[in-house]
């Protein structure tokens, strides 16, 4: 609700909103705007390239301030002690070679594997795959901060945090010894990197870190300017070790002024609220969650319009059934004591699907004579040697 009131309000044309636990990658919410019917999730594939979430839209430029701090805590050492932004050096003297190789150290141009249901094609081909235009998607600037902020650890994000047995009333839980890490940095090094990066920011405060940045790409294409106006807001609690890790961004796809909105044919007078000032209001509700335990609710029951809508769909996709030409008033014959070859013969042309038990004579038919074949597809028989 908040990126869509935030889109709207600025005139965005698409924008992302991640919520993840930092430490395991369980995602606790996620917005893709403007998005698809989530009741028809298989559709997304035809829809990939143009989701934020999982194509390459963002500049990675959106997310270099906080690269270029982590790269400079981790290149002074332990012991150094990082200047603040208004007497230090540019990118802290930082060669952009040495920055462009801790793209690379800290992982933040690789692919996110794909954890969203998939058919058999997709199966090969994974979501945020990498981009010639080093850009980002919007799943790979949330995992890329986790592991910044989360002590030097590369996580995979997940949405399947319990399964439920309504047989034994029971969750199966995952466990989070087992969930995968790749280490990305050493650990004493990790830690040293979290205090000092969440330190740094500028609006940080004790509720939460808090970043901001914004972005202006002017590329061209064909004696062409396309000009990308870009946003970020990265927001975590609490500060000191972070539970929850929120990233949101927005890409407005058109070039400064933005238009004014106007209501009743008058110009609404644009208020002056910056993603700064959304993050500020969001850090007490990520406070909420982070601060208790995060447990699914025993599953209610089927969403009768979603099932609805299921089923329709199932309807679609199935093939075209044949044609049963049985009718009302056609009744099953008596084939009890004949042979198989004169049992199938009188059975052929009610266009059944024959099950045999035995070998023989028949002895035993289902349906019975006599019974109705309007709705019936199969027909068991039993045959004995002995008669």
């Amino acid at each position: 609700q908040q990126l869509l009131e935030y889109r709207l309000r600025k005139g965005a044309a698409r924008g992302i909103a991640l919520v993840l636990v930092p430490g395991t990658g369980r995602i606790l919410a996620m917005a893709s705007q403007p998005g698809i019917d989530p009741n028809y999730f298989w559709q997304a594939d035809d829809r990939r390239k143009q989701d934020p979430m999982f194509s390459p839209v963002f500049d990675r430029a959106l997310i270099r301030p906080l690269l270029t701090t982590a790269a400079a805590i981790n290149a002074f050492g332990m012991d150094s002690k990082i200047l603040p932004a208004t007497v230090r050096a540019p990118d802290y003297g930082l060669s952009r070679e040495t920055v462009d190789e801790y793209w690379r150290i800290f992982g933040l141009e690789l692919p996110v594997h794909n954890f969203l249901p998939v058919n058999e094609r997709q199966a090969t081909t994974g979501f945020s795959e990498a981009d010639t235009s080093r850009n980002l998607s919007g799943i790979q600037l949330e995992v890329g901060l986790a592991s910044l902020i989360n002590g030097g650890s590369r996580v995979k994000p997940f949405l399947l945090s319990s399964l439920y047995d309504h047989a034994r009333a029971r969750f199966y839980r995952r466990d989070d010894d087992a969930i995968q890490r790749e280490r990305i940095i050493p650990p004493a090094a990790g830690i040293q990197l979290r205090r000092e990066l969440l330190q740094q920011a500028p609006y940080s405060s004790k509720d939460g870190f808090l970043f901001t940045h914004g972005h202006v790409t002017i590329t061209r294409n064909r004696g062409l300017t396309d000009y990308r106006i870009q946003e970020v807001l990265c927001a975590a609690v609490p500060r000191d070790m972070p539970k929850v890790l929120l990233v949101m961004a927005v890409d407005y796809g058109t070039l400064y002024p933005l238009p004014a909105r106007s209501v009743g044919g008058k110009k609404k007078k644009r208020k002056k609220r910056n993603l700064a000032a959304l993050g500020h209001r969001l850090l007490p509700v990520l406070q909420e969650y982070g601060s208790r335990e995060l447990t699914a609710d025993f599953p209610g029951g089927k969403n009768e319009e979603n099932y609805r809508r299921f089923l329709i769909s199932t309807r679609l996709e199935l093939p075209k059934q044949k044609k049963n030409n049985a009718r009302v008033d056609v009744v099953m014959p008596e084939v009890t004591g004949l042979s198989l070859r004169k049992a199938l013969q009188h059975l052929t042309p009610y266009h059944l699907r024959v099950q045999l038990k035995g070998s023989g004579w028949i002895i035993a038919q289902n349906p019975a004579a006599g019974e109705p074949l309007a709705a019936v597809d199969v027909c068991q028989l039993t045959l004995n040697s002995g008669i």
